[in-house]
Formats: structure tokens, sequence, C-alpha cells
């Protein structure tokens, strides 16, 4: 699934799922594939979310971005909980943990932010909460209510687990970033024969300083961190990686759900995209298959930019 969006706006410029179907022939088309995956497919978020948990520490003044994090070394056991890095840092900085992604400085940060701060800012971002698109069969996500929360329920959200949502939550949270601080709800149509839709207003829930600090954080993600095949020589992006193991039949499986989200131009954000792609076969780090096919899609995207072309409204 691939979503375009108007940072700006939140105007729908595409929105498209793989694989594809003939239209007249439905009846002998599964339900799997007819389902638009941007609006319905449930899932892990993985490391993606670790934009959620880095600007809702900011903003809560839980950490400086030049904090060191102990990583312990890519092996972190509480207990009953056990979290492992891809590559072990002894530390991180704050910014570092996002950048090189480490699930175990996400999880000391989720510590620090703590369940009530962390669950209400999920929730400011909109996550559980239904979307009002004007789209068949949108989800709205599975956020465990602050109850039901356990002594590792901080460490396991702060890296994508525990938390069920869809892509098009993910692109409306990942533009709060390139909005400056709003939550915009994403739309597909602005009018119908000449009569507009009321939409409801954006809401500021990040400071124009945590934006600021996000975005340098989310640039050197794609600069020198796990986003480097998304980055582009002529065009500053900023964005994330995400890739988490998925839970089928009672135990967590080696089938992946992998992504990337992110934003361009960075001084000016205009665009927003985000990208998922289930079960990759062969390589499978959202580093590795979702940063390429965004990069593709900002390719393309740059031209536009570049002439005006761009036309962000969907008219009827």
């Amino acid at each position: 699934s691939v979503m375009v969006m108007d940072a700006r706006d939140g105007s729908m410029i595409a929105m498209a799922s793989y694989p594809r179907y003939n239209p007249s022939r439905i009846s002998s088309t599964g339900p799997s594939v007819l389902r638009n995956n941007a609006v319905s497919f449930l899932y892990y978020p993985g490391s993606t979310f670790k934009v959620i948990l880095a600007a809702s520490a900011l903003e809560n003044g839980i950490c400086r971005t030049d904090q060191m994090i102990n990583c312990y070394n890519g092996e972190f056991t509480m207990n009953d909980l056990k979290i492992q890095d891809v590559h072990p840092y002894s530390s991180l900085s704050f910014s570092d943990v996002i950048v090189y992604s480490s699930n175990i400085g996400a999880a000391q940060i989720g510590f620090r932010l703590g369940d009530r701060k962390y669950y209400n800012a999920v929730k400011n971002f909109g996550f559980g909460n239904e979307l009002d698109i004007r789209l068949p069969a949108v989800e709205k996500g599975i956020v465990n209510p602050l109850k039901r929360w356990n002594r590792y329920s901080a460490a396991y959200v702060a890296h994508g687990y525990e938390i069920y949502v869809t892509p098009l939550q993910m692109i409306r949270a990942i533009n709060v970033i390139a909005s400056g601080g709003l939550l915009i709800e994403p739309k597909v149509l602005k009018s119908i024969d000449g009569v507009r839709f009321r939409n409801r207003k954006p809401e500021r829930i990040l400071s124009e300083d945590t934006v600021d600090r996000m975005k340098k954080i989310m640039v050197n993600v794609v600069d020198v961190g796990t986003g480097k095949k998304a980055g582009l020589p002529d065009l500053p992006i900023a964005g994330k990686t995400g890739t988490a193991k998925k839970y089928k039949m009672g135990k967590f499986r080696k089938l992946y759900v992998s992504s990337f989200g992110g934003f361009f131009p960075v001084e000016d954000p205009k665009v927003t995209v985000f990208v998922v792609i289930d079960e990759p076969k062969g390589l499978f780090y959202g580093g590795d298959v979702a940063a390429p096919l965004f990069k593709e899609i900002a390719k393309r995207l740059e031209m536009s930019l570049n002439t005006g072309a761009m036309e962000p409204e969907v008219k009827i």
C-alpha cells in the first residue's frame, strides 16, 4: 500500500494497493485483494512508531536530543521482557536511537516517558480513533486502554508492538511533523458539485520547537541512518523506517511488515508519503524494501514540485 498526501491540507494525491484486480471480474476476486489496504490493513507499525515516541518525549521535556541512552550492548532483559537490537550499541544519544533505530534505546525512552503520558500522546496523534475520510471499511486500529497496560507496555509500544495501526493513521502521524505540529485529517474529497465538505479543524499537538528537532532527527535517518536508500541527492527528505514481525496463530513468525514514511522538501514540506509492504520476500527490513520504493515515488514527485504541476485537489 502506498499513499501520497498534501502535507499542507491533508488532501490525498494518491492511494494505491497491490495486488490489483480486474473490476469486471469482481465475483471471482478474493476479499483480501478487493480490500483497500491503505485504510483497512491492521498491523504492528514497528520502528516507524518511534517518530511518535520521540516527538512525545521531546514535547513532554523527558529527554534532550543529545542525552545519552543506555542500549545494553544489543540485549536488554528485565524479568519476562527481552528486547534485542540488530546492531549492538553500548549507548546512543536520544537522536541516534531514532536515526539507527535501536529498539532497546526506544524502550528506555518509553519507560522514562511513563504509561500515562505516553498513552495520552498516542491518543493525541489520533491512534485508536475513527477517521472521517468518507471511504468504506476504514479501521480505527487497536490501542489498549491505559488500565490494560502492564509494566512492559511502554517498552513494547515504543518500538511499534502491542498496538495495531493502519497505513492511513501512520501517514497522518508522520504528517504532524511535516505540517509544523498540526494533526490534519486526511481527505479524498473537498467538494461535490460545488458543495464543499466541512472538515475538522487541524489541532496543534506539537510545538514548533519539537517539530524542528524532529525534522533534524528524521533528516539524519535518511542521510546517515537506516533510511539511506530513500535519499535523493538534490531533494532533502525526512523519514523513518519500520520493520515488524507478524503475530499469527499464537506466536511471532518469520513474516514481516516493512514500511517507510517521510516528507519533503524538508524546509517547506509539501508532500508526505507512506509505503507499507506486507510479507516481503528475501530482504525484509524497511530500509531495504520500502525505502527504495519511497525514493522512486519521490523522484517522480520532485519533477511535479519543480514545475508546479502537482494539483492536490480531487473533485467530482
